[in-house]
């Protein structure tokens, strides 16, 4: 559950790997890499494995002309070793979980399998990363160490080794992508507002969604002019590649149209919402978005779009 999603030009395939894997009452994290075959997900033999993980960074290096894995973390939880309460104020008890291990590793995934890579220069904790053609780079988003010692960056990956390319970063969390009109790298970050139940010593979250663009002075917040709904979201190139699309939490679908966001049509809405997290990849050969939405309650769900209308999968990773 959880997995990050790239596209795989030499395989012509999304893939997919780490996440969570249940095991007996507990959790750990996976290290399996799966193919979308075009109707479903199928476990592929690429030798030697990466550590399993969760939150990792994965994306096309076109330095590299591979898919590169970074950064994630790793946790186990293990099943509970005594009996669940019998009364409503008995005292209950928990599985044992490890300590969360902060990886800073990096794998290049290539046609003949896995292989460990050198990311001296890297940003210490990265948490969105995307190719760039135009810099023929692999760009990271990150912090040079965890918080709160570290500063916010943009870094991009080339032939000539890691670079920061930008002091400035766009918010925590946010998603990044390239607007393949324009060239130019974009940033999306949105919340549902949020009222805490009656009782709960909380404030209200009044939610929002940002865009923000990368200019030659750094990461630029931009008006909101026709903005999505205010819902988490994760940004991929359309189906035919010819947009930056947006799926977000809500269901919507857009699409970045100059400067301005603009709603992609579709058929039909993806059913994201109450999801932790979503990742998204795009099969630009056989035309296919394909997204994969976690929950800690449901699990995963996946869903592709195709042309206009998206499709909810019986697989999952």
């Amino acid at each position: 559950m959880g997995a990050a999603l790239a596209f795989d030009p030499a395989r012509a395939a999304v893939l997919a790997f780490g996440g969570t894997v249940k095991q007996g009452g507990g959790s750990k994290a996976a290290a399996t890499t799966w193919q979308w075959n075009g109707t479903g997900w199928r476990p592929i033999d690429v030798g030697v494995s990466p550590p399993g993980r969760t939150r990792a960074l994965f994306a096309f290096d076109p330095s590299l002309q591979g898919l590169v894995l970074m950064d994630g973390e790793s946790e186990t939880v293990s099943a509970p070793t005594c009996a669940p309460p019998t009364a409503p104020d008995q005292a209950g008890c928990a599985g044992a979980v490890s300590p969360v291990q902060n990886l800073t590793d990096g794998w290049l995934l290539s046609p003949s399998g896995w292989a460990r890579i050198d990311v001296t220069g890297a940003p210490g904790v990265g948490w969105a990363a995307v190719g760039d053609p135009a810099r023929s780079a692999l760009v990271v988003v990150g912090e040079t160490q965890p918080p709160p010692q570290g500063h916010d960056g943009t870094w991009q990956h080339t032939s000539a080794g890691w670079a920061l390319l930008s002091s400035t970063g766009p918010d925590y969390g946010a998603s990044i992508g390239i607007d393949p009109n324009s060239g130019r790298l974009i940033a999306y970050l949105g919340q549902q507002p949020y009222t805490p139940p009656p009782g709960y010593m909380a404030p209200d979250e009044p939610g929002f969604t940002h865009t923000w663009e990368l200019a030659a002075s750094g990461w630029q917040l931009l008006p909101p002019a026709n903005v999505p709904s205010m819902a988490a979201g994760v940004l991929t190139p359309s189906p035919d590649g010819s947009q930056l699309l947006l799926v977000n939490t809500s269901g919507e679908s857009w699409a970045r149209t100059g400067d301005t966001w603009s709603r992609y049509s579709t058929d039909n809405a993806p059913k994201l919402a109450g999801a932790q997290s979503v990742a998204a990849a795009t099969d630009t050969t056989h035309h296919v978005v394909v997204v994969v939405a976690s929950n800690d309650t449901t699990g995963d769900t996946t869903w592709t779009l195709s042309g206009h209308h998206w499709t909810k999968q019986p697989s999952t990773p």
